[in-house]
């Protein structure tokens, strides 16, 4: 098993029916934007400031229901935010040995894994 050192995602490189896995860390959770806007390391562009704005306003007038998600989570789901130094295994091919043969590369590894 493998854990990725960016989103701390765990997986097997190799599947169980014997196909190689190519990790790609996912976008940030509705948890984890909350925390980036709260500590303003993501700024939202003036579009999606002000639906967040309406969001909140939203939930003041009407608060969720127990169990039902708030406008606010709602909107954050809409958002597709890549997370810093995101891993990508899949595979790009950057050239050819000498004996023609293609020579691949992972699309994007800055931080790495760790076996566990």
């Amino acid at each position: 098993m493998r854990s990725c050192n960016t989103c701390k995602g765990t997986y097997p490189d190799v599947q169980a029916d014997g196909t190689s896995y190519f990790h790609q860390c996912p976008p940030l959770s509705v948890a984890e934007l909350h925390a980036a806007i709260t500590a303003g390391t993501l700024v939202l562009t003036a579009a999606q400031q002000a639906q967040l704005a309406a969001a909140q306003t939203a939930d003041l007038k009407t608060p969720p229901a127990a169990g039902t998600l708030s406008q606010v989570d709602t909107f954050l789901q809409t958002l597709s935010v890549t997370r810093k130094n995101a891993r990508d295994e899949n595979v790009v091919v950057v050239g050819k040995d000498t004996a023609g043969n293609p020579i691949v590369h992972a699309k994007a590894d800055p931080t790495g894994f760790t076996e566990v």
